[in-house]
């Protein structure tokens, strides 16, 4: 038997949508979530550095003056300080550290103009050379500089790990006699409040975009469910026919088969063989003058014959029933050359005649044939 051509699988359209889809989905929500969050980070920065900015205004002009002393203390030799110079300072550093925990102040830090912590609440950083940090350095040149610090994220100001959520904010100590900055003043306040609200925002905002993805993952594996559903039922229907189709198909083939070979028999077994007895009765018939006139009519009985069977061999070879259609096809082949002697034709079968299906030889033989 021949082997049947092998088709490719069946697309399916469910499966693969549903693990297309989900992933989509989740793909989407993921980047959602993220532009979010982003979002909110753009937004706390943006309030925060104006409350911290507001706040960081608000207090160093309650102190300005006592910052500009202060800092201008800081240049001269230690022992050229006097107990009121002593004193003054010790002012300065008081007013300073009541700024720590007033409207969510957290630490507060002033540069001279070199860079140098002259001062800090937190006394380790003093004496540290900051003259590359990037806020001290806008708000030496007169502008304000704002960070926003989350806890266990290095801090590109300072180049070090923060604890706390904090908005870091530079302003300039300006002189009031030279209006130019002599020093920064810096702060840290708390935005634990303001990241703790957008936290639970997102907390909110997170599962209502995956449920509304979600519902309408639903609703579309739902539609290409049903859309999956008619495709098959149709590709039944499809199937069906097609089958059906072939049945009528090889039917009438058949039926069209059976009524060539009855003709060509009723041609070769009928009426050529009537042709042939006329043509012997009439070669056998003795003229009454001996003189033969039967020639010319049994040439023309002989035709006929001749043609009948060319007929008959056109609807139906013998040879396909008889011996098979490699023994069909060579005698179709024998004749074909017969009438076109000036054709070369090669003849290679590859296959036997015990691996053709008899449904296929008599279509196979009238493929070669038209």
């Amino acid at each position: 038997m021949m082997r049947p051509a092998t088709s490719s699988p069946p697309f399916r359209l469910l499966r693969h949508f549903s693990l297309a889809g989900l992933l989509s989905i989740l793909i989407v929500a993921l980047v959602i979530i993220l532009f979010y969050r982003y979002m909110v980070i753009d937004a706390i920065h943006e309030l925060g550095a104006e409350l911290s900015t507001s706040t960081a205004t608000s207090a160093l002009r309650s102190i300005n003056r006592d910052l500009e002393r202060f800092i201008e203390r800081q240049d001269d030799a230690p022992a050229s300080r006097g107990p009121e110079k002593a004193a003054a300072d010790t002012a300065a550093r008081q007013a300073i550290d009541g700024l720590v925990n007033q409207s969510g102040i957290v630490r507060v830090e002033i540069y001279s103009r070199d860079g140098t912590v002259v001062y800090s609440t937190n006394h380790q950083q003093i004496g540290q050379v900051r003259v590359d940090n990037p806020g001290f350095v806008s708000a030496i040149q007169g502008q304000v500089a704002n960070k926003l610090i989350y806890r266990d994220h290095l801090n590109p100001f300072d180049d070090e790990i923060s604890d706390e959520n904090l908005i870091q904010t530079y302003l300039p100590i300006v002189a009031q006699d030279s209006q130019r900055p002599i020093g920064v003043f810096e702060i840290y306040s708390d935005a634990t409040h303001l990241v703790d609200s957008a936290a639970k925002s997102q907390l909110i905002v997170s599962p209502v975009v995956v449920g509304v993805l979600l519902l309408l993952y639903l609703y579309l594996l739902a539609i290409v469910r049903k859309a999956s559903a008619m495709v098959e039922f149709q590709q039944r229907r499809i199937a069906e026919r097609t089958q059906t189709l072939e049945v009528l198909t090889t039917k009438l083939l058949g039926a069209q088969e059976d009524e060539r070979k009855r003709l060509a028999n009723r041609l070769y077994e009928g009426i050529a063989q009537s042709l042939q007895a006329v043509k012997l009765a009439v070669e056998h018939q003795k003229p009454a003058d001996d003189v033969d006139r039967s020639a010319p009519l049994v040439a023309l009985i002989q035709e006929t014959i001749d043609q009948a069977r060319e007929f008959a061999v056109e609807l139906r070879p013998s040879a396909l029933d008889d011996f098979g259609l490699l023994e069909a096809l060579n005698s179709f082949f024998n004749e074909f050359l017969l009438v076109r002697s000036n054709v070369v034709l090669e003849r290679k079968f590859g296959i036997s005649e015990s691996d053709i299906p008899k449904p296929l030889k008599t279509i196979i033989f009238r493929i070669v044939q038209d």
